[in-house]
């Protein structure tokens, strides 16, 4: 695996569906994402909140509407995701990486993002695990992380023009 790409569902309204100008944002987003990486087979792995499984259409479709989905019960909205759930979700991670899928996309809430890449980084590198990873560095709405394993580096991608990337130090 080339990639893991880690999102956090756009804003939306009070029936918790995605607001339009996020989706179109966001769209805008992946679909340039897309054209500059060349993304390759992709898996994604999404929440089954409504929210997120509508960022995760928006990502489908701008792979062409085939993308594998699987929904993780453990990538639900949590206060504090434990690390069983990191654990689960790692796991699932790593059995991506043992096939020919060249990017995993994972679309959640905003308690997993920098805390799930953290911890998938530091149980790769096999480094002691942290106690509260829900608290590192989680991002925005309708913004992602993109984690290069080739080079170990990450980004961190919004859709407002005044996002700018920012780099992620490991």
């Amino acid at each position: 695996m080339k990639r893991l790409i880690i999102i956090r569902h756009p804003e939306y309204g009070d029936t918790g569906d995605l607001l339009p100008s996020s989706k179109e944002d966001f769209s805008d987003l992946f679909n340039t994402v897309v054209k500059e990486t060349g993304l390759g087979d992709t898996f994604i792995l999404t929440s089954p909140s409504p929210r997120t499984m509508q960022t995760t259409n928006i990502v489908d479709s701008a792979m062409g509407g085939f993308t594998p989905i699987t929904q993780m019960l453990e990538l639900r909205q949590k206060d504090y995701p434990s690390h069983e759930c990191y654990e689960k979700i790692f796991n699932a991670i790593k059995e991506q990486m043992a096939t020919s899928v060249d990017t995993l996309v994972i679309s959640t809430h905003g308690e997993y993002t920098g805390g799930l890449l953290n911890y998938t980084f530091d149980r790769l590198k096999g480094r002691s695990l942290r106690e509260n990873y829900f608290m590192h560095s989680n991002i925005e709405k309708g913004q992602m992380i993109v984690f290069d394993f080739e080079k170990e580096k990450a980004v961190t991608m919004g859709p407002k023009k005044d996002d700018p990337p920012c780099d992620w130090n490991f």
